[in-house]
């Protein structure tokens, strides 16, 4: 989940805190390795 606006930081952590999603900030989407991280992530760990 990548939060842009208002209260969709605080709903970000909540679901990242909850195994619900991972956070990732909007100044990371021009970094390709936490993108991949991130991606890597989602498909590979069990939740």
């Amino acid at each position: 989940m990548c939060p842009i606006f208002a209260d969709q930081m605080r709903n970000a952590k909540m679901l990242a805190r909850h195994n619900g999603s991972i956070e990732i900030s909007k100044y990371d989407l021009s970094d390709s390795e936490k993108i991949e991280n991130g991606l890597k992530r989602i498909i590979f760990e069990e939740s």
